[in-house]
């Protein structure tokens, strides 16, 4: 499990652009640079981001919106299109 208590936010960003960059090194540029923020009394904490900068570390009962967000893909026809996964997570 990636995103557990005790994991820095950065690490997340980092193994995630990793497992990318494994098995297609040709899209990791196109991923935004956040891939995800805390949410809590605000409904996005722009201090609890996951992103490379990001060191604050994961704790129990944190809600996380997490999203994967992949920008000017292009298909076999040539159209540019973008691609984006998200789901909210309540740490345990």
């Amino acid at each position: 499990v990636l995103i557990k208590p005790g994991v820095r936010l950065n690490e997340v960003y980092n193994k995630t652009i990793n497992f990318i960059r494994e098995r297609n090194a040709d899209i990791v540029s196109n991923v935004l640079d956040i891939m995800g923020y805390g949410i809590g009394l605000e409904n996005k904490n722009v201090k609890l981001t996951v992103s490379k900068e990001c060191e604050e570390v994961i704790k129990s009962n944190m809600v996380l919106t997490i999203y994967l967000c992949f920008e000017n893909l292009i298909d076999k026809k040539g159209h540019k299109y973008w691609l984006q996964l998200a789901d909210t997570i309540l740490i345990q």
